[in-house]
């Protein structure tokens, strides 16, 4: 095999993956997986195409978290890789797995307020309300012009029944909101 032109491989695995025969595809996309000639956007791009197919989690799951874990291994510092292994894991049902590539995806993108929208909306999700407040906390001081932030930490004081500073938590947003956009 020819690991400075992958095309054979990549169209054998799109090839498996037409029939039906996800094991040999699996299998074909570890090597791919292993080949540095290629970037890690494009073992994202032709990973994903797994991600939509259930009956592959089903019956090829350590598969596929092994391949993760040597993209991670490999691109440490890549967002593409932790965006997919978040992906990979919220499909596989584990959470605790899924939160931890987010975390990380936001760490390594923590200019981006989506990211933190993203995290604090999966923790919200997930009850975890103190890593809701902290993290709010956190990005509406990075980001004091995104009222996102300021509902997200209402919404879990007024959980708490601590309506007054629910409401102080929300006037500050709209008065940050204000201030920053005008």
């Amino acid at each position: 095999i020819d690991t400075a032109n992958p095309q054979p491989q990549v169209e054998l695995y799109q090839r498996y993956l037409e029939i039906g025969n996800y094991s040999e595809a699996i299998d074909v996309l570890a090597n791919l997986f292993s080949n540095e000639f290629i970037s890690s956007q494009e073992k994202v791009r032709l990973f994903y195409p797994l991600l939509f197919e259930q009956s592959i989690y089903n019956n090829h799951f350590n598969k596929l978290d092994q391949l993760v874990d040597s993209a991670l291994a490999k691109h440490p510092e890549e967002i593409f890789i932790h965006e997919l292994s978040y992906e990979h894991y919220i499909r596989r049902r584990n959470f605790k797995q899924a939160r931890v590539a987010l975390q990380i995806l936001t760490l390594l993108d923590e200019e981006t307020p989506t990211r933190w929208e993203k995290l604090i909306s999966f923790d919200y999700s997930m009850q975890k309300k103190e890593l809701v407040i902290y993290n709010s906390i956190k990005a509406s001081k990075l980001f004091p012009d995104q009222s996102i932030f300021y509902i997200f930490q209402a919404l879990i004081l007024d959980e708490l029944n601590d309506t007054d500073n629910a409401i102080f938590v929300l006037s500050q947003g709209v008065y940050n909101c204000l201030l920053y956009t005008s």
